[in-house]
């Protein structure tokens, strides 16, 4: 891969083919390994691929202990390598907490996105702001959504806090196994050795964000203030929770387009990269 100076990070890059830029960005417990399977597909459908390793993820130098590692730096970045590499704009592709940064980039940056497809992004804060959340938020929820705020709340109860607990007393593996169980649903027995060699690889942001900065918040009206054309992949082996967000997102982001990748789960463009390609290519034109 290429290097390329962003921000006062080295980061590793790669471009491949051309036509319309598509920017692929990993999500934050995988790498730019991840797309492997996907880019032949978009090369060959007549388009100008960009992957890049965020920062502190493999390749790239790790992160320092004790160090944070905050949303808002990961979405200059992103902006950053579209500025640099795109000409000016992008179609982003994004999964899990990239294809979050995807949103705030298109809140934050505009400018720069032709259109955004989006892999399950954990936007919990659609229905709570904080985990563990506030009382007033669970009883609003529960009246005005209460199947959605169940699963959210089974998934912060049953798998995000004992991952937090786990990784504040350091048992790193204990802390990944939850959160990833949590978010990968029924797939979680389906991953791979190599997947879960990437995931042990890049967990140290991961766990860095999740024990600083957190998660960022996102509104209802940050949804609807999203102009540019949005396509949301749900797996067909999605967490409930998953399900519940994106369904939310695609009624509160103006046209957005949901659809499903059949066989796959939360790295859809790993367990089906033909079928993901197919509607990425269908959706930009």
């Amino acid at each position: 891969m290429n290097q390329i100076e962003i921000n006062g990070a080295s980061l590793a890059y790669n471009v491949e083919g051309e036509g319309e830029p598509i920017v692929l960005v990993h999500s934050n417990v995988s790498d730019v390994r991840t797309w492997n399977a996907l880019k032949p597909f978009l090369v060959r459908g007549g388009k100008k691929v960009i992957t890049y390793a965020r920062r502190f993820h493999f390749p790239n130098e790790p992160i320092a202990d004790q160090q944070d590692d905050p949303w808002v730096q990961q979405v200059d970045d992103l902006a950053k390598i579209i500025e640099v590499l795109s000409d000016g704009k992008a179609h982003v592709v994004g999964n899990s907490s990239a294809a979050f940064c995807g949103l705030l980039l298109a809140q934050k940056y505009p400018h720069l996105v032709k259109s955004l497809v989006l892999e399950e992004p954990p936007v919990i804060s659609l229905f709570f702001t904080t985990l563990p959340p506030k009382i007033s938020e669970v009883v609003k929820n529960l009246f005005t959504r209460p199947a959605s705020a169940i699963s959210i709340l089974k998934f912060g109860a049953g798998y995000m806090a004992p991952a937090l607990s786990a990784f504040g007393k350091g048992n790193d593996e204990a802390g990944l196994q939850s959160f990833v169980k949590g978010v990968f649903g029924q797939a979680f027995h389906k991953l791979s050795t190599e997947q879960w060699e990437r995931m042990r690889i890049n967990l140290k942001p991961h766990k860095a964000t999740l024990l600083g900065s957190g998660l960022p918040v996102f509104t209802d009206e940050d949804a609807k203030n999203i102009k540019c054309p949005t396509l949301i992949l749900t797996s067909e082996m999605a967490a409930d929770f998953h399900v519940d967000i994106n369904q939310r997102l695609q009624k509160l982001i103006p046209n957005a387009v949901l659809k499903t990748i059949p066989k796959a789960g939360h790295f859809m463009h790993e367990d089906n990269p033909t079928e993901t390609a197919k509607q990425i290519l269908e959706f930009m034109k």
